[in-house]
C-alpha cells in the first residue's frame, strides 16, 4: 500500500500519503474512504499527512483531481482537512494538489501531528459535542 487510512476512532480519520503513491493507489483510498463514511453520521475530520520526500507530478495532480471531487461529493459532511507538512518539500506538494482541485477546499496545515490532533479535538467538540481527550489518544 501507498497510504495508510486509519478511520478509528470515528469521526477523525488519519491519513498517511506516501512518498512512492500510484494513481490506482489514489482511487483506491477515496474508495475506501468513501466506504467508511457510509459506516458513520455527521462531519468527519481529515488528517491528512503528507511525506517530506517529493511526490511526483501525476501523482500530486490526481490526488487533487479526487480530493476536489471527494470534497464535492461529501461536502456536507467533509470537515476541514487538517494537513501536516512536515517539510518545505511536503508544503510546496500541497500548493501543487491544491492547484489540481476543482473545489476550494476547506484545510488547516500543521508541522507536526500533534498539532493537528489537537485542532481535531476541537472540530469533535463543535461538531459532535464530545469532550472527551481520549478519542486521540493514540
Amino acid at each position: 500500500m501507498f497510504y495508510t487510512l486509519d478511520t478509528n476512532p470515528w469521526p477523525v480519520y488519519v491519513t498517511t500519503i506516501h512518498p512512492h503513491i500510484t494513481v490506482a493507489s489514489i482511487d483506491s483510498f477515496f474508495e475506501e474512504l468513501g466506504r467508511a463514511l457510509t459506516q458513520h453520521e455527521g462531519k468527519f475530520i481529515p488528517i491528512l499527512i503528507l511525506p517530506k520526500a517529493y511526490l511526483k507530478a501525476e501523482a500530486r495532480m490526481h490526488f487533487g483531481k479526487q480530493w476536489g471531487a471527494f470534497y464535492r461529493k461529501h461536502a456536507a459532511r467533509h470537515g476541514t482537512t487538517l494537513v501536516v507538512a512536515e517539510s518545505p518539500m511536503a508544503e510546496m506538494m500541497l500548493k501543487g494538489i491544491l492547484l489540481a482541485t476543482d473545489e476550494k477546499v476547506k484545510y488547516q496545515t500543521f508541522t507536526s501531528l500533534e498539532e493537528a490532533k489537537e485542532q481535531a479535538l476541537r472540530w469533535v467538540k463543535i461538531y459532535h459535542n464530545i469532550a472527551n481527550r481520549q478519542i486521540l489518544s493514540a
